[in-house]
């Protein structure tokens, strides 16, 4: 953001700073997704796994 304002972009810099911060899962999944990315592949593996096991109810 100070970036912007200093290149003179005050309004860019001003929307980017009134942007709704993410929640802290958002976060967690972002920060994992960025140091860990054979984990999070991992667990969206997982993730997929689990609703098509609650789809088709197959308690494997």
């Amino acid at each position: 953001m100070a970036k912007d304002r200093k290149a003179g972009d005050r309004q860019l810099a001003a929307t980017i700073g009134a942007l709704r911060k993410p929640t802290l899962a958002v976060w967690a999944a972002g920060l994992l997704v960025r140091r860990r990315p054979k984990e999070a592949d991992s667990l969206a593996q997982l993730g997929e796994a689990l609703r098509a096991a609650h789809r088709t109810l197959d308690a494997e």
